[in-house]
Formats: C-alpha cells, structure tokens, sequence
C-alpha cells in the first residue's frame, strides 16, 4: 500500500476539491507515480494537468481520439436502395 505523503501546510491553500472515477488500472500507476515521488496523488494530478500542453482549442497536444461528441453522430453512410 502506498504511503499517504502529504503537501506541505499552507501549500493547498487556494486549491479545489474535484472528485473523479478513473479504472483501476489508472488509479495504480497514479499511486506509483505518487510513491516513486514522494508525493501525494493530488500533487500529482495538479503537476500533470499544470504541465500538459494545449491546442488552441483547448485540447491536449496527444489527444487524437475522436471527441465524445463525435461519437455520438450518426456516420455519414450512402443509403441502400
């Protein structure tokens, strides 16, 4: 089990509470990550969201996923007589 290492007093202080359901393959490299720093998990998440380039979008320089809203369109196939 990973050790809970905390921020530093007075680090946190104008941080926000945001709650997350990630798979549990995610959540035990995030533990890793954190032990293998010394840091704690929401140290981590800021550090990776603080560091992570955007397009002029607003997307993630790696993201190359179709986006959520695209998957919901319905695809554009000739119809069958």
């Amino acid at each position: 089990m990973a050790t809970q290492n905390r921020r530093r007093r007075g680090e946190a202080k104008n941080a926000i509470a945001i709650h997350g359901t990630v798979s549990p393959t995610s959540k035990a490299k995030l533990e890793k990550v954190a032990e293998a720093l010394g840091a704690s998990q929401s140290q981590i998440l800021d550090w990776m969201i603080a560091n992570t380039d955007v397009d002029a979008h607003g997307r993630p320089s790696w993201f190359t996923g179709p986006l959520p809203t695209d998957v919901d369109k319905e695809l554009p196939l000739a119809s069958v007589s």
